[in-house]
């Protein structure tokens, strides 16, 4: 009976949803739902191309800090390359963004004025 009075709750629920106009799952907190992929973030260049003899060339260039760069390599299948550009990319983004002195726009990342911070709440008296 249980069972029945959930199934019957979630449909009223779900058509309320649908009469609303509402679109039913999105996330309205961002107004781009699309996710940043490891193969745009700012501040890498990922290439991926194929050889005609060897099989994929795969490399990943930091352009904020020219040490973090991963070389080029050469691979027997696209996946694998992929996943060596995926797995440097994702390195390459977390050490960049544990740093404090790599401008915010490079990681995404809103800058907040700490030192303001406290004085731009209100009052509470």
């Amino acid at each position: 009976m249980a069972a029945h009075s959930e199934n019957l709750l979630r449909s009223y629920i779900h058509h309320a949803l649908l009469e609303s106009g509402v679109a039913y799952g999105p996330n309205y907190q961002t107004l781009d739902n699309n996710p940043i992929s490891w193969e745009s973030y700012p501040g890498l260049d990922v290439q991926i191309y194929p050889d005609a003899s060897n099989g994929y060339w795969a490399e990943v260039e930091c352009t904020v800090d020219d040490s973090l760069s991963a070389p080029l390599r050469l691979f027997a299948t696209e996946e694998d390359a992929r996943f060596y550009a995926r797995q440097h990319a994702g390195e390459i983004k977390r050490d960049l963004m544990s740093r404090t002195d790599v401008p915010a726009e490079t990681i995404n990342l809103v800058t907040i004025d700490s030192k303001n911070y406290e004085s731009d709440l209100p009052s509470v008296e």
